[in-house]
């Protein structure tokens, strides 16, 4: 295994096979970026709660394939009474 002698750099070091940027942004640039980066997460997961929230509900078919007609007329007046609102809320 090779080893630092000289200032030589470490063949397992992660900066042996990494070229130097050019680039270089300051910190402040950097913090914003991240900001920016997560404010759109987050809007992001706000409209998709919103859109979720705001989904019509399923539509509900009931069969009458293997119940008695009073088995049927009992479900039917259960469902209908049944408050139709939002999975969520």
């Amino acid at each position: 295994m090779a080893q630092t002698v000289n200032e030589v750099t470490d063949l397992m070091s992660d900066k042996a096979g990494r070229p130097a940027s050019k680039l270089q942004l300051p910190t402040s640039a950097r913090y914003l970026f991240m900001i920016l980066v997560l404010g759109l997460l987050v809007l992001i997961l706000i409209m998709g709660g919103k859109a979720l929230r705001d989904a019509p509900p399923a539509e509900i078919h009931i069969s009458n394939q293997g119940l008695s007609t009073a088995q049927y007329n009992s479900l039917q007046t259960v469902m209908d009474q049944q408050k139709v609102s939002s999975f969520y809320f």
